[in-house]
């Protein structure tokens, strides 16, 4: 049998692309019954096999590269949330901070008519608030921080 010729190869081309035995013969110039006999080779049936699979691998690849940017890309943005979050957390912590020195220094200077009970009680509840809510924001900062680093170790085993 002798080799494939140009036409013959360009046919599997557009086969292992996707193309009809119509589609492909068009493209060609010739009939459909010349694919038709051509998909009947042994030696075309394996170069169409053989396109088909490389076709199916570079599919593979564009898609794994696709999945890889966009994991990268949420990574990125779960970095932006974090810092974010980061950032707030020390700054609701440093406002607990300043509300608690008020506090003590209010309370050392205290006269009985100076400060009521609920008056007191008020700032150390805002207090105790800004040290929760910073301390909430910082956990959930240092969480996205293994999530993130988990991720990168995975896709880091990956390749």
């Amino acid at each position: 049998m002798k080799p494939l010729s140009a036409e013959a190869l360009r046919a599997v081309s557009l086969l292992a692309s996707g193309a009809s035995e119509q589609e492909t013969a068009e493209q060609i110039g010739k009939s459909r019954s010349w694919v038709q006999s051509l998909k009947r080779r042994d030696d075309f049936k394996l170069a169409l096999e053989d396109a088909r699979l490389g076709a199916d691998n570079a599919v593979k690849k564009a898609l794994e590269q696709f999945e890889i940017l966009n994991v990268e890309q949420h990574l990125e943005e779960l970095r932006k949330y974090n810092r974010l979050h980061y950032a707030e957390g020390y700054k609701y912590i440093n406002l607990g901070k300043k509300m608690r020195e008020i506090v003590e220094q209010r309370i050392e200077n205290l006269d009985a008519a100076d400060l009521s009970i609920q008056g007191a009680c008020a700032l150390a509840k805002i207090t105790q608030i800004m040290f929760d809510y910073g301390s909430e924001l910082l956990a959930e900062s240092l969480g996205l921080n293994k999530i993130i680093n988990y991720t990168m170790e995975e896709m880091a085993k990956e390749e």
